[in-house]
């Protein structure tokens, strides 16, 4: 008998904190590629990129210490 995926809600956060660093990755990948220029303000695009990797890792280490 096969045995179905059961999604906790530690193993949520898990993907949703891997998901976020993904795209935040892709974004800049995607950025970099174009030759896109940054914000006129300067490195903007730097705290973004940061803050969206810190809150990636901030989701991933809830689901990994949540867990039982």
């Amino acid at each position: 008998m096969v045995r179905g995926i059961r999604i906790s809600t530690e193993f949520a956060f898990l993907l949703s904190g891997v998901f976020i660093m993904i795209v935040a990755w892709a974004l800049n990948l995607i950025g970099v590629v174009s030759g896109d220029q940054s914000s006129g303000h300067g490195a903007g695009d730097t705290y973004l990129w940061l803050f969206l990797m810190l809150q990636g890792l901030a989701f991933s280490t809830v689901g990994v210490v949540g867990g039982p």
